[in-house]
């Protein structure tokens, strides 16, 4: 409630931004505004200055972690809506830069795999792609790991060539 205040007069916090995105998200409401913060956060961030005293590292480590998050959120969504062209280009954005965090980066790679397994029924050559993200996936302990093994070998089975 506190951030959708502070939302309702300023749209230039990126952590407020991700807060109600987030929220709305998980709450499965409000799908145009976590699009329409998604995006803003993105540009915020790739406009935002640096911070005085913040050493270049740091500020590109925050910078990379809040855009790989408003890829991921967007990305989500997209999922959600079974959208798998759209899903597929947010989340590949977000996917170099959420590597660090085991949790995001399997449940990237997992949502990518069914992005490109859903894109492959009109262009066979997503399958590989497909099989390539369930392979990642499964190779990170994750809530997704047993599920990414099982949909891999099962394309593995649907499309001969697959590697």
């Amino acid at each position: 409630a506190l951030a959708e205040k502070v939302l309702a007069t300023d749209q230039k916090n990126e952590d407020m931004l991700l807060v109600v995105a987030d929220s709305y998200l998980q709450q499965k409401k409000e799908p145009e505004k976590v699009h329409a913060y998604s995006a803003k956060i993105v540009e915020i961030m790739n406009t935002k200055a640096k911070p005085e005293g913040t050493s270049d590292g740091d500020w590109a480590a925050r910078k990379n972690l809040v855009v790989g998050l408003a890829h991921y959120l967007n990305g989500k969504l997209y999922s959600a809506e079974k959208k798998p062209s759209q899903t597929d280009q947010e989340l590949r954005k977000a996917l170099p830069l959420v590597e660090a965090n085991p949790a995001l980066k399997s449940e990237t790679l997992f949502l990518l795999g069914l992005a490109n397994y859903q894109l492959a029924e009109s262009t066979p050559e997503r399958a590989q792609e497909s099989a390539n993200f369930f392979r990642a996936c499964s190779n990170i302990k994750s809530p997704y790991q047993t599920q990414a093994a099982a949909n891999l070998k099962s394309i593995m089975a649907k499309y001969h060539g697959i590697k």
